[in-house]
């Protein structure tokens, strides 16, 4: 009986290398560097879903639409919808993948309970002070840069993101809860009473003026400041927690 040798030859890695970058070209569409604007109009909504890579700002007022400025050839790659009590503004749902020239997203609401920011890059922005009557819970899971200005009865943070995160405005109730990669700055985040929970690698700034209550599992700094009482502390991370004027 005869044994007949079956040789097999590997592909170059080289070769493998190039194909797989070829491979991420062929997926993604390039912005033609034509910039067009385009106003969508909107049903009213009280929650806000975010996955747009670019410059997306939020501007509270007596109007709910949305208004992007992008590359003419990628206007159809953003999708502006409501579903439910949520608008979903996204560019990554797509199987090819937009690469935009520049991208900017004016979102205009009247209020707001839930914001939600998923994107993979950017930033996410209030060009004035979100005022809301009813409390607000604010989850953070994109990689790219964070700054909201709010006025609320309690704000609730859930932040599991790359980069960094200030928060600025009034609350009287704050929670939050960090697992991030990246500095939290809430010094002008006037909160009556405020309880973290830190797992983040990341320094953290915070101001409270009745009650604080803190726990440190992660890596970075703590400081807080105003004349809240300490309610509570467990540190249990590496970085110290301090009282900071």
């Amino acid at each position: 009986m005869r044994t007949v040798a079956r040789l097999t030859t590997p592909l170059p890695t080289r070769f493998c290398m190039v194909s797989f970058k070829q491979l991420r070209q062929m997926m993604q569409v390039q912005g033609s560097g034509v910039l067009v604007s385009r106003e969508y109009p909107v049903s009213s909504f009280t929650r806000l879903h975010l996955s747009a890579h670019g410059l997306v700002e939020l501007v509270h007022g007596s109007e709910e639409k949305v208004v992007v400025e992008c590359d003419d050839n990628l206007l159809e790659h953003l999708q502006v919808a409501n579903s439910g009590r949520t608008l979903y503004v996204t560019s990554e749902n797509k199987l090819r993948a937009p690469a935009f020239t520049d991208l900017r997203v004016t979102v205009y609401l009247r209020q707001l309970d839930q914001l939600h920011c998923a994107a993979r890059g950017g930033e996410v922005s209030t060009r004035n002070t979100l005022v809301g009557a009813v409390p607000l819970a604010l989850k953070v899971m994109s990689s790219g840069t964070t700054r909201l200005s709010v006025d609320v009865p309690k704000l609730t943070v859930n932040l599991a993101c790359q980069g960094d995160v200030t928060l600025a405005g009034t609350a009287e109730e704050v929670q939050i809860q960090t697992a991030a990669e990246g500095n939290l700055d809430c010094r002008e985040l006037r909160a009556q009473h405020l309880r973290l929970r830190n797992a983040s690698a990341g320094n953290i700034d915070l101001y409270a003026e009745q009650t604080i209550s803190l726990t440190h599992l992660g890596a970075g700094y703590i400081h807080y400041r105003g004349p809240a009482r300490l309610a509570d502390v467990r540190q249990y991370g590496a970085g110290d927690i301090r009282h900071v004027e």
